[in-house]
């Protein structure tokens, strides 16, 4: 596939992707980010894309990348919920409050969190 053809694939689906991508995060900066990372994996595979199914293709990529990226987000520890601790010293008491232990797992700083 040409640059020119590319740019015209882009011009033509871009506006669906970001709809979906949207839809799928309901965030405006992650759906822009996994738009443009989409069409970034579309430049990558452009000699294997064919006009037929770029769309189909664009979309099955784009929900990938969505759903990649909640799984990420799902399983990230935050040490803070919303307070204004310092992370570094809400770490610290977690892990003074292990029964004298100084490098508690993180299994049990997440339990810990949890209580």
């Amino acid at each position: 596939m040409t640059e020119d053809k590319f740019l015209a694939l882009f011009e033509e689906h871009k506006a669906q992707i970001y709809q979906h991508t949207l839809y799928l995060l309901g965030n405006r900066e992650d759906a822009e980010d996994i738009t443009q990372e989409t069409f970034i994996k579309a430049w990558e595979y452009r000699a294997k894309l064919r006009p037929k199914t770029a769309r189909s293709w664009l979309l099955k990529c784009a929900q990938n990348l969505c759903f990649n990226l909640l799984k990420r987000d799902k399983f990230q520890v935050h040490l803070t919920d919303g307070d204004d601790t310092d992370p570094e010293t809400e770490l610290e008491t977690l892990m003074h409050t292990h029964s004298g232990r100084s490098n508690p797992s993180p299994d049990e700083i997440v339990v810990q969190q949890e209580l």
